[in-house]
């Protein structure tokens, strides 16, 4: 009965977990840095930079989509300059910061 329980834990944390690295990311307390420091604990050196990674390109595409829906509500001619060169360089140097 064990094994089939850690078999569907496993199977469903395997989804969960970047929701739960995402919700981390927002929390201003930790930022990508708690991802940063356990991931490598929990999943292994190997695997843990694809997730990392994984959940940075879902944030990035969160901000992308809220900034096209406001850009779209605002106008359409200049959401397509301002969206996709604005948000990287704004995070990048984020993360910039973070590691001094």
């Amino acid at each position: 009965m064990a094994k089939k329980m850690m078999e569907k834990f496993d199977k469903y944390w395997h989804v969960i977990h970047y929701v739960m690295g995402v919700a981390n990311i927002l929390d201003p307390k930790f930022k990508i840095k708690y991802c940063e420091c356990f991931y490598p604990q929990i999943y292994g050196n190997d695997y843990c930079r694809e997730d990392i990674d994984r959940i940075k390109n879902i944030c990035y595409d969160l901000v992308f989509e809220y900034q096209s829906k406001q850009a779209s509500s605002q106008s359409k001619a200049s959401s397509n300059s301002s969206t996709k060169e604005v948000v990287p360089q704004y995070l990048n140097a984020f993360e910039v910061f973070m590691q001094k």
